[in-house]
């Protein structure tokens, strides 16, 4: 089935605000569209991979900002979690003439510690107001890994999956 957004307002940078979340992501969404119960809120927060520098801390920032929306109704905002190339290295692809229809993989070259640290947030009580879903285009690999898992639920395009945790790590001693 298709998924569907209405996106009704970007109230937060790098985060698009959404009504309703997709069918797929719960499992009661056409029960409560035909009752007309209440949705829930959903947010998009982009994930740039590798995860380096600060990365893991905006996002951690951006989802705090989330957290501290106050909510309408019972219902745990959704939270999808983009993961995608850096446009660091988008652009440093299209520089090497690197096809982006045909970038199978991102993750690998993710700093650990930057990886651990989103990952203990999203399993951590603080994140556990909102329903955290892992969403990907393309493989991911490396320790890239760690946040997607530490994730509710993942959505995953037809092109992707899970890959080597090791695929561009450094070797440890």
């Amino acid at each position: 089935s298709s998924i569907a957004f209405a996106i009704i307002a970007a109230t937060l940078p790098a985060v698009a605000r959404l009504d309703a979340a997709m069918s797929p992501l719960l499992n009661q969404q056409n029960d409560a569209i035909a009752d007309k119960k209440e949705l829930p809120t959903g947010f998009i927060v982009k994930v740039p991979l590798p995860l380096v520098g600060e990365d893991d801390q905006r996002v951690i920032s951006q989802l705090r900002v989330i957290l501290e929306q106050p909510r309408t109704g019972n219902l745990r905002p959704v939270v999808i979690l983009h993961f995608q190339q850096s446009a660091a290295n988008r652009q440093r692809d299209l520089q090497a003439g690197e096809d982006q229809e045909r970038v199978v993989s991102i993750g690998s070259g993710t700093n650990f510690e930057r990886a651990l640290s989103l990952a203990r947030f999203l399993a951590s009580p603080e994140a556990a107001g909102v329903k955290t879903v892992a969403y990907a285009e393309q493989r991911i690999e490396g320790h890239a890994l760690l946040p997607v898992l530490a994730c509710e639920q993942f959505l995953l395009g037809s092109s992707s999956g899970f890959g080597s945790v090791e695929k561009g790590q450094a070797t440890s001693d």
